[in-house]
């Protein structure tokens, strides 16, 4: 992928990570605080496993990436704390 295409996706996944692009309408909707926790929960766990996939593939020296560290620049444990999981 493109440099710039993926700044551009991780600035869109920063942007609701923390809450910035607002937050999910769809959530809101649900009537249960028990069912919205979950789903605000599982929803949390699986941003950050993606997130830690793009960053193990754009670290990867194979894949070429001249200046890594400016395209992901929190580690999986960051973004993990601030989706506090």
């Amino acid at each position: 992928m493109l440099p710039r295409v993926l700044s551009d996706c991780l600035r869109s996944f920063f942007g609701l990570v923390t809450g910035t692009d607002g937050s999910l309408p769809e959530f809101e909707q649900l009537q249960v605080p028990r069912l919205r926790s979950d789903a605000c929960r599982r929803l949390a766990r699986a941003l950050a496993e993606a997130y830690e996939v793009i960053y193990a593939a754009v670290m990867d020296p194979e894949n070429c990436y001249s200046d890594p560290k400016s395209l992901v620049r929190h580690s999986p444990d960051q973004i993990r704390t601030i989706l506090e999981i």
